[in-house]
């Protein structure tokens, strides 16, 4: 998102889609663009859950921590996110060791709650001022 041309055109989409459109930043591309790639990972995702695990219905509580993960670290950032992940696993597995099983996503979500009045916007989210 940082080094390429593509990942420039779609940040400055993403930035503001009237500023991207009077750049000539072809808009319909880039969504489009974000959306396969976006669709092409989360198969890859499933795949290698696929592989971890038996496609059960309980799969969900996997799918409810990634929230978490991505707010703790910050919307706006990947690495944020990712650490965020590690973060939400780190906790969930030493919760779960030393506390009880049952109380990993309780803690998990108080962390959340935590973060949010802290620091609104994620441990490596940036803050957004704008004026009214």
């Amino acid at each position: 998102f940082r080094y390429t041309s593509i990942g420039l055109l779609m940040r400055a989409t993403a930035d503001g889609h009237e500023a991207a459109v009077v750049s000539g930043i072809n808009v319909n591309v880039m969504n489009r663009l974000a959306w396969a790639i976006g669709c092409i990972l989360a198969a890859i995702g499933g795949l290698f859950l696929g592989q971890l695990q038996i496609v059960s219905t309980e799969l969900e509580a996997i799918g409810l921590l990634a929230l978490p993960a991505v707010v703790i670290g910050g919307m706006q950032s990947i690495p944020g996110a990712i650490i965020g992940g590690l973060l939400v696993g780190l906790i969930e597995q030493l919760s779960a060791s030393y506390i009880s099983p049952k109380s990993s996503d309780i803690i998990i979500y108080a962390l959340l709650l935590l973060i949010l009045m802290v620091r609104p916007w994620g441990l490596f989210g940036q803050r957004e001022l704008g004026r009214v």
